[in-house]
């Protein structure tokens, strides 16, 4: 795992000094379209988790890190989604569950690990350590995480996947 992280950070790295600053979103969301992205900050999450989705599954992930994505999930995601069976009626009904995307999305993988990067989520997640983005509009009070997280809420969706 910790040879994973070198490699985002020299992926980070690369892209700092390259100043790489748009990407075609086709690759996350199937959608063809450019965005311009405000900060390279997004970039790096963007390519991030493409590194990340291309070695997903290859380890079993400890009770501990699931744990710690049910946490955050509960805490931060569940403003606006249904994060487990046992609440059904929590968050905004306009939003899709975690059940849901997980059972019957075949990129919902993708989908977790990129969520940042996806409408409305950038003007709400903000990394720790990072600077805010004054192009950004901050629609409401941020949800501050650290990159580790994300594999933590991934860890905790693949325990609400129903065996089929």
């Amino acid at each position: 795992m910790n040879e994973k992280r070198v490699k985002r950070e020299q992926d980070a790295e690369l892209i700092r000094d390259k100043s790489i600053y748009d990407f075609e979103i086709d690759k996350i969301s199937g959608t063809v379209a450019r965005m311009k992205l405000s900060s390279f900050r997004y970039s790096v999450l963007v390519l991030l988790g493409l590194e990340f989705a291309n070695n997903i599954g290859q380890a079993q992930e400890s009770s501990q890190l699931q744990d710690t994505g049910r946490g955050l999930a509960e805490k931060h995601c569940a403003r606006c989604h249904v994060v487990n069976d046992s609440d059904l009626f929590a968050g905004i009904s306009s939003t899709p569950s975690f059940p849901l995307l997980v059972n019957h999305l075949s990129d919902w993988e993708e989908r977790f690990l990129s969520f940042h990067t996806r409408l409305p989520h950038p003007s709400i997640v903000q990394f720790k350590g990072e600077a805010i983005d004054p192009d950004k509009p901050v629609l409401v009070v941020p949800v501050e995480l650290v990159y580790s997280d994300i594999d933590a809420l991934v860890a905790y969706a693949r325990t609400l996947k129903k065996n089929d």
